[in-house]
């Protein structure tokens, strides 16, 4: 009887061993090569989805700052890599839009930079103290609306230095209105953006020319985004260009460099959104020319939690921002 068991045990093992035997030989690796150009000097970002290959290609330096569609968020972002610069005016307390303004420390006050781990850490947010301060503004609890009680000085794209305030947020019908002007209160502008309805994460705002911006495409329709960005390296501030992620879409660096590999992995993925990052590749300081980091790739889950490989092949740099990569998925 217990010879007879076994023999059961054993043949159930080998229909299960065979079952996913035959479920592994059946996957397809389908491997996709991709050229995409952010053009002399990185002029453009190049947002890409990576289920069908869809690239929409934007201007990087038509905006200064953006708004965070979610009403449940607070950030907002500025163009530094464009030569936007923020920094926060030393205020005291019962301060009002209206004071004079003296700039004459400016050069010793710290520069704000956005987040390159999350969306949702502008430059804005950078001087936050914590909940219920997110930087700009303060929280309420009763109304869910976050009120301005900072005062910041910013240098637009052109050149201009504008002093700025976010006057609030109406959470729950998605509104920002802020306030600019010239340092000595002429020029003075005050917006309304309403962000209901849109279809993007951030809705972006030119201080130079006084327009909304329609640059991102539709929170779906991307997984990563090939752009310039700050980072810290060794407590440094620097601008990079590399790739990063979408709101909800993970990614996780590996050594797993067969080409011909269909074990991809089911964990172990990470939400920061450099997570793939600037250095998978290396600049030769002798013939300025880039070379692969070969030894790594990387899997990119997408918001439909359909896992990606990236395995990039050729970085030519800012005379012609053209790259190369390949696309592996399963199906």
């Amino acid at each position: 009887m217990k010879r007879v068991q076994y023999l059961i045990v054993v043949g159930v093992l080998v229909i299960l061993l065979n079952a996913c035997t035959k479920s592994t030989d059946s996957v397809n690796l389908v491997t996709k090569s991709e050229s995409i150009s952010l053009s002399a000097k990185y002029a453009n970002d190049i947002y890409y989805r990576l289920s069908d290959g869809l690239i929409t290609a934007v201007p990087r330096a038509n905006w200064d700052i953006a708004f965070c569609v979610s009403p449940r968020e607070a950030a907002i972002l500025t163009n530094t890599t464009s030569g936007v610069e923020l920094k926060v005016y030393p205020t005291v307390s019962g301060w009002n839009w209206s004071d004079p303004v003296d700039t004459s420390g400016y050069s010793g006050w710290a520069p704000l930079y956005n987040s390159d781990t999350t969306w949702t850490e502008g430059a804005f947010n950078m001087n936050a103290t914590g909940h219920p301060n997110y930087g700009w503004g303060v929280y309420d609890v009763n109304t869910h609306n976050l009120t301005g009680v900072a005062l910041y000085i910013l240098k637009t794209r052109a050149g201009s230095y504008k002093k700025i305030w976010i006057m609030e947020k109406l959470s729950a019908d998605q509104k920002f209105t802020f306030r600019y002007s010239d340092i000595d209160g002429s020029n003075e502008k005050t917006v309304n953006l309403d962000l209901k309805g849109s279809t993007k994460n951030f809705v972006y705002y030119s201080i130079d020319s006084n327009e909304k911006i329609d640059r991102e495409p539709d929170h779906d329709k991307w997984d990563i985004v090939f752009t310039k960005y700050h980072t810290l390296i060794e407590n440094t501030d620097y601008t990079v260009t590399g790739v990063l992620q979408n709101i909800a879409v993970t990614a996780q660096e590996s050594t797993d460099t067969d080409p011909a590999s269909r074990v991809f992995p089911s964990t172990g993925f990470l939400t920061a959104i450099s997570t793939i990052g600037s250095d998978w590749k290396v600049i030769n300081m002798q013939t300025f020319q880039y070379t692969i980091d070969d030894t790594r790739v990387f899997f990119v889950k997408d918001l439909t939690e359909a896992v990606h490989r990236i395995t990039f092949k050729t970085f030519e740099g800012s005379t012609t921002g053209n790259i190369t990569f390949d696309v592996s998925t399963l199906k």
